[in-house]
């Protein structure tokens, strides 16, 4: 009993080390205490304060992950703790999933290519969905991949709950993902019935997003359309896309234009698609099948976003990058022994970039925060303890938040038409670019904005 044990712990204990240092890198690298993005203002105002417009492209599953902590007023910071320690946590237990058709072992080095990333390492503990989608796909494509080799139906059970899961953070990424897996099931197995279950997941997650915004956009249809008008689906075309997400492979976190092309994120991408592909012609036995799953899934995943989707993030690829290095490090540990420590020596130096790149993303999101929140703060004061309401030009979420203000947007400079009405007092932020318009004089400027005080009913133009 003792022995098996031992060899339980040795097997396991890489991908617990991946996790112990994915969180202490998460910690170490990154300050929790840095102020709320715009999209993370959001999703905690739903639960802690003024609910601040949501958007037909949002679901509410990363809410529901940290209600339990905002919504006592747990402090940010404890917050972005957690949920580094539990993506940490999550991103072992999705590895593991592919551990008895890959070797644990190619399983933990995929782990540590992923947890390298300054994608994971910026996200894992931001309040943002992502990272949660990509993590429970990881885990379901691999016990999907496991319950199909081996007819054994447990994996398949937990497959289910974490599509369900996907699609109540992304049901965009569920819905793709959820096609490939259930076309692959349909025809492993020759039955509706597996297929089927998948299906019911998918559609689970997403229910709860399709009602809700079916109920606030006039039914199916209209939300379908506004989600992807927000979202700009398909804008740009593919060679922008592709053009787009390899050059935001250095940062920022988001933008239209990343600048040039790091040649190192050619390299990357050229290296991750190759070897996947040789993975799926060379690797044998229940890793070719799992191999070819992965390439099937991440790869659809990624043509959905980089060809579809005129998003100017890159935080969207995490579920296909997930899947894709899988598929890789399997197809690196077919190559000659030489080729294998090439590639490993490699993989440690682009985690070192990474390393490097998560640095500079990570000062500058920082930086653009923090001005939002001074200001809002600084709103809060002047407003004192009751209710009020702040309009603003540029990061309204965010100024929302830390003022504790009904917040809303006002997207043109030009025309400015504000009312506050009975909902106390009133505040106009605009960025000091753009003054507001009319006879409204600024009461307060700094940190690149200008601050108005409104009286209840009073317009402006």
């Amino acid at each position: 009993m003792g022995r098996a044990r031992a060899l339980v712990a040795r097997r396991w204990f890489p991908l617990v080390l991946v996790a112990i240092v994915m969180a202490a890198l998460q910690l170490l690298l990154t300050d929790p205490g840095r102020e709320p993005s715009w999209d993370e203002a959001i999703y905690l105002s739903q639960v802690d304060g003024p609910a601040v417009w949501f958007g037909p492209q949002r679901s509410r599953g990363i809410v529901v992950l940290v209600a339990p902590l905002a919504g006592l007023g747990v402090p940010l910071a404890w917050i972005r703790a957690t949920l580094a320690l539990g993506s940490s946590a999550a991103l072992v237990a999705a590895a593991a999933a592919w551990a008895p058709l890959v070797g644990a072992r190619l399983a933990a080095a995929a782990a540590i290519v992923t947890a390298g990333s300054w994608l994971v390492l910026f996200y894992g503990s931001e309040v943002m969905p992502n990272l949660w989608s990509a993590l429970a796909l990881l885990g379901a494509a691999g016990l999907v991949a496991r319950g199909l080799v081996r007819g054994d139906a447990r994996p398949r059970w937990a497959a289910v709950a974490l599509l369900l899961a996907a699609g109540l953070f992304r049901p965009i990424d569920a819905a793709v993902a959820g096609f490939v897996l259930i076309a692959v099931s349909a025809v492993r197995t020759r039955s509706i019935r597996w297929p089927g279950w998948l299906g019911t997941a998918v559609t689970a997650g997403c229910l709860p997003w399709l009602v809700e915004m079916s109920a606030r956009f006039g039914g199916p249809l209209g939300a379908l359309r506004e989600a992807a008008e927000v979202g700009r689906v398909g804008e740009g075309g593919p060679l922008a896309g592709i053009r787009l997400h390899l050059a935001l492979a250095d940062g920022p976190a988001i933008g239209s234009d990343g600048g040039p092309v790091p040649w190192s994120a050619v390299l990357w991408w050229v290296a991750v698609l190759v070897l996947g592909v040789a993975g799926a012609l060379r690797a044998t036995g229940s890793a070719r099948f799992a191999v070819r799953l992965a390439l099937a899934v991440g790869g659809t995943l990624l043509v959905a976003y980089v060809g579809l989707v005129g998003g100017e993030a890159p935080r969207y690829l995490l579920p296909a990058i997930f899947l894709l290095v899988m598929a890789a490090v399997v197809g690196a540990a077919t190559l000659p022994p030489k080729a294998i420590v090439a590639c490993a020596v490699i993989g440690l130096a682009w985690v070192g970039w990474q390393v490097g790149v998560l640095r500079d993303v990570h000062a500058e999101a920082v930086a653009q925060r923090r001005g939002a929140h001074l200001v809002g703060e600084f709103v809060r004061s002047l407003a004192g303890e009751g209710p009020c309401v702040v309009f603003a030009t540029s990061d309204y979420p965010q100024i929302g938040y830390a003022s504790g203000c009904r917040a809303l947007w006002l997207r043109d400079d030009s025309r400015m038409d504000v009312s506050v009405g009975t909902a106390g007092p009133g505040f106009l932020v605009t960025s000091s670019e753009h003054p507001a318009r009319g006879e409204l004089i600024p009461f307060a400027r700094g940190g690149g904005y200008l601050i108005y005080r409104l009286g209840p009913a009073s317009p402006t133009e």
